[in-house]
């Protein structure tokens, strides 16, 4: 089987001789080892096989002997190569000029590979490396790369370390997400006040001297804990950090309005794209100059090139052009008031949980061509805050710890 694939791709040729002394011929190329194979007579000579790389010590030994050598037929892949190139020479030459363009421009960037990361930080320091001119079809260069890393850290924070590095035509690119640092306690003491008014419902003090109690009304800035405990008898000053949980009975307002008639600039539907080709280090532009960005919405979006699966040095940039117009809006009184109600409610469950609202009271009218509605909310909340403790005089007769 081996030797019948082998033979195959090496090639055979079948050939003829006529004349002079072919016998001495054979003779010779068996001791030769040229690999002669089915010999036949003919009337006027034999016909035979051998390898095709024997043929030309054949042809030579066929001069010496006065034999007439002529080739019957070819077969196997090495005739079957030789006659696709000659024919197509561009297949040839387009391999070459391949494999010339591959070694001539390993230095450019080909492909941009994210390593470990989500979908969501890949676009994002996608998006970074766009902004620094680093993308596909540009030149990697050392220097760059290390500003790049530098940038990246301090535009998004929410990475650790940034390695990018350029390995065969490759820019590797890898990140790590930052540990949230642990929490230290201030060395400096703090009071807990409250954070608006209300009537404490329950309260859990953890440090620190309570100065209120269930059932007392606050204000807002009002102390709930204080830093300083002072004992009954020996009426000396200790001092503590202070930490609490307040939960109190808040009732609370809030206001928004909206104009029943306003303007916007909205896209009125078309679109223009303009083109620019990043390649081999080179910017080729599709247009002849960029229109102003008064009037428009603009959007960015490079998109490496790919050929078949294979990606080239090169990346496609788009810019497109987005016009907007002024149109005027008018709004029912039902639109504008549950515009209003969600605007309010965003402020109302930051401020609330869900599950602690007791009761909530709406009132809205319409003013100066305004919808205004107020929103008042009763419910529970955490309203202890930390602030720095206030300084401390004991009295003139007090000792202090």
């Amino acid at each position: 089987m081996f030797t019948a694939l082998f033979r195959r791709i090496m090639g055979r040729v079948e050939f003829s001789l006529e004349g002079g002394m072919y016998e001495k011929l054979l003779n010779e190329s068996a001791e030769l080892g040229l690999g002669i194979e089915h010999i036949e007579a003919t009337p006027l000579g034999v016909r035979a096989q051998l390898p095709a790389r024997n043929f030309r010590a054949l042809h030579a030994m066929g001069r010496r002997f006065g034999c007439r050598v002529r080739i019957l037929k070819k077969s196997g892949l090495v005739f079957s190569s030789d006659r696709l190139f000659r024919r197509r020479k561009g297949v040839l030459a387009g391999a070459f000029l391949f494999l010339l363009v591959c070694f001539l421009f390993k230095n450019f960037i080909w492909k941009v590979d994210f390593y470990g990361l989500s979908p969501a930080d890949s676009q994002a320091l996608r998006h970074q490396l766009t902004a620094l001119s680093i993308m596909e079809g540009g030149r990697a260069r050392d220097e760059e790369l290390r500003r790049a890393e530098q940038q990246i850290l301090l535009n998004c924070p929410q990475f650790a370390w940034v390695s990018i590095n350029f390995v065969r035509g490759r820019l590797v690119v890898e990140a790590s997400d930052t540990v949230p640092k642990p929490q230290i306690e201030s060395a400096e003491l703090n009071d807990i006040v409250a954070k608006c008014d209300g009537s404490i419902v329950s309260m859990t003090v953890y440090e620190g001297n309570p100065v209120k109690k269930v059932g007392d009304a606050v204000s807002a800035g009002e102390t709930l804990v204080s830093s300083v405990r002072v004992g009954e008898r020996s009426k000396v000053a200790a001092f503590s950090h202070s930490s609490a949980q307040v939960i109190a009975h808040v009732r609370r307002s809030y206001t928004s309005s909206i104009p029943l008639q306003y303007t916007v600039n909205a896209p009125t539907g078309q679109q223009k794209r303009y083109h620019t080709l990043h390649i081999l280090g080179l910017d080729i532009p599709f247009y002849r100059q960029l229109p102003a960005e008064e009037g428009h919405i603009v959007q960015a979006e490079t998109e490496p090139l790919v050929l078949w699966g294979f990606h080239l040095p090169a990346s496609l940039q788009t810019v497109t052009y987005l016009p907007t117009a002024g149109e005027t809006v008018t709004l029912s009184e039902e639109a504008a008031q549950a515009q209003c109600r969600t605007a309010i409610l965003q402020q109302v469950y930051g401020d609330y949980k869900k599950e602690d609202i007791q009761d909530i009271q709406e009132e809205c009218c319409l003013e100066n061509g305004e919808c205004q509605m107020v929103m008042t909310v009763s419910g529970n909340m955490d309203i202890a805050q930390s602030a720095p403790a206030a300084p401390y005089v004991p009295p003139p007769d007090q000792p202090e710890k």
